[in-house]
């Protein structure tokens, strides 16, 4: 007889799975976005910097969304 709030292995496996992914891709977009601004300090000239950081927020706001 199976308990109405107990999950299966195999259901429990599944969700750490999906979750294990989440935090990987989160900890490579924060990865890139920090590799970018890197450069971006570094290469970029002054007024380029001002519209790249605007660019850089949206991105990240559009990255955390997806995740």
């Amino acid at each position: 007889m199976k308990q109405a709030d107990f999950l299966n292995v195999k259901e429990r496996l599944t969700g750490l799975s999906r979750l294990g992914d989440r935090l990987k891709a989160f900890s490579r977009t924060l990865w890139i976005l920090k590799f970018s601004t890197l450069i971006q300090t570094r290469i970029w000239p002054t007024r380029m910097k001002e519209k790249a950081a605007l660019l850089h927020l949206i991105r990240l706001m559009f990255k955390i969304l997806i995740i």
